[in-house]
């Protein structure tokens, strides 16, 4: 019942505005109430609806996608669209009711980072006790890619609900196999990521030398190398199915045509993995053993595809986000002695200094995204209509 009273007070306010949305969930966090959760939910998800994005971002094209439903709403167009790109089709199905509907376009961005932060915030709720909870949600605000989510909507939509389903499956030891179904047909791609499921249970103490191998081939930089094999194997797939866009398999390095300031923000971005890596090897034993053995899995993975810069740059990411469910799933474990925490201490500064270095990347978005939120919420929804012009230069 208190739940009930609690989500109605978050959800009016929502509908008073965003400012007061935010002090009404932060308020209900410090309670510990799980619509406190919710509500900031609802904010980021909020922010993901004012967002407007740089020009050449994947959202600036299902806006367009939407906008052509919108001139010409026949199912047929929805077909003729698809065709040429079948792996968005569930997305494109969405774009066209929202279209009939008259569901402006910004919500879509909005339900994608809602939907992924609300399962980020429901495993602190569920995993940590009151006295870090405060803590790890500030930590999590910091941390997690909202505005990456609100540009592509596919790909960390279905990794956010990959991580879900994995946090079920090995830490809670349920089967939801039907969120399988969802992260396939969001984004066709992290199929890939499907690989661990199947076969974690299955390599025991070969998790070991598959952590040592990804180690060694990703420090010395002879991974960057296996691009010629990844690159042509999913070519070999994109001509075969059709599902992906062959923007995945640009055969260069990561740093090429970047100026030396992104390219250092891109080493800060990607800089969690290393340190991911040498927590695991320092700790070898796990009361968990498949939790060692799956992300074991999943790191080599994405070393394999790391030569296809655009995934092994997202694929990165995810894995962070992966190791950040996990530490909150298996916190006490990992920070019962000091040496523990003195080797988790840089892993969390690092994600940190990362998270701040992807900040950085969307700055010139900030003030013409948000600068009206201090408007009730109807006012917002009434005024918010994103067009090519506004995009970020």
């Amino acid at each position: 019942m208190y739940l009930n009273i609690s989500l109605f007070i978050v959800i009016l306010s929502f509908f008073i505005s965003p400012l007061f949305l935010a002090f009404t969930s932060i308020f209900y966090i410090i309670k510990n109430k799980y619509a406190g959760y919710i509500g900031l939910s609802l904010l980021l998800g909020f922010f993901a609806f004012s967002y407007i994005p740089y020009e050449g971002y994947d959202l600036n094209r299902h806006y367009e996608i939407y906008n052509s439903f919108i001139n010409n709403g026949d199912f047929l167009n929805y077909i003729n669209i698809t065709s040429y790109n079948i792996g968005s089709a569930f997305l494109y199905f969405i774009l066209y009711i929202m279209s009939l509907l008259g569901i402006k376009k910004e919500f879509l961005p909005a339900l994608s980072v809602f939907i992924s932060a609300l399962i980020f915030l429901t495993i602190i709720y569920n995993e940590m006790s009151y006295k870090y909870k405060i803590i790890i949600v500030l930590f999590f605000i910091l941390i997690f890619p909202m505005l990456n989510i609100a540009s592509g909507i596919r790909f960390y939509l279905s990794a956010s609900i990959f991580i879900y389903y994995t946090y079920l499956l090995i830490v809670k030891n349920v089967k939801k196999n039907y969120l399988i179904i969802f992260v396939v047909l969001i984004h066709p791609v992290n199929a890939i990521f499907l690989i661990p499921v199947f076969t974690y249970k299955y390599i025991g103490s070969f998790s070991r030398f598959l952590l040592v191998l990804s180690s060694l081939l990703l420090i010395s930089g002879v991974c960057f190398y296996l691009s010629y094999f990844s690159s042509n194997f999913v070519l070999f797939i994109l001509n075969n199915s059709k599902l992906f866009s062959v923007s995945y398999i640009e055969n260069k390095s990561i740093f090429d045509n970047l100026s030396y300031n992104e390219s250092l923000s891109l080493m800060l971005q990607l800089s969690p993995i290393f340190i991911s890596l040498f927590i695991l090897n320092v700790k070898k034993t796990w009361k968990n053993k498949e939790a060692y053995n799956f992300l074991s899995i999943m790191l080599f993975l994405i070393v394999v595809f790391s030569g296809i810069s655009q995934f092994f740059i997202r694929a990165v990411l995810v894995f962070d986000l992966m190791i950040f469910v996990f530490f909150v799933s298996y916190f006490y474990e990992l920070t019962n002695t000091r040496i523990k925490r003195f080797f988790l201490f840089p892993f969390l500064l690092f994600m940190c200094i990362s998270s701040l270095a992807l900040m950085n990347t969307f700055k010139s978005s900030y003030i013409p995204s948000w600068s009206k939120l201090y408007y009730p919420t109807y006012l917002i929804i009434l005024e918010t209509n994103i067009t090519p012009d506004q995009y970020i230069k």
